[in-house]
């Protein structure tokens, strides 16, 4: 039995639970990522990302309180209101479709810190 031989069964095995190690790894790296991502599957938690959006939409930094985000959706449901734009179709829908995302935001926001919404 020569030395090559054997290192390569040796070098072989090695590979192979290596590479079992690190699927394994990966798997649970993939698992927490998406994890992190969506927040829990029952809808009570939000993710960094969907916080991160939700406070961008009202141009808050995240981490806002309660009273900071009912200022900033009055100042920008005030600008954006439908209302305003009732002479022009197009900027009435744009209008009404971006309160809705605004009231949504809110919504969550106040749902993710326990304030009454």
């Amino acid at each position: 039995m020569s030395f090559a031989f054997f290192a390569g069964r040796t070098l072989g095995g090695f590979r192979k639970r290596l590479g079992r190690r690190l699927d394994e790894k990966w798997q649970q790296a993939r698992v927490a990522f998406e994890d992190g991502l969506r927040g829990d599957m029952d809808g009570t938690r939000l993710s960094r990302r969907q916080l991160e959006e939700l406070y961008g939409r009202l141009e808050l930094p995240p981490g806002a309180d309660a009273a900071a985000i009912d200022r900033a959706w009055r100042r920008l449901v005030r600008v954006y209101h439908p209302d305003r734009f009732a002479n022009d179709p197009d900027r009435f829908a744009r209008a009404t479709r971006l309160v809705a995302a605004l009231n949504d935001a809110r919504t969550e926001l106040k749902r993710h810190l326990g304030a009454r919404p």
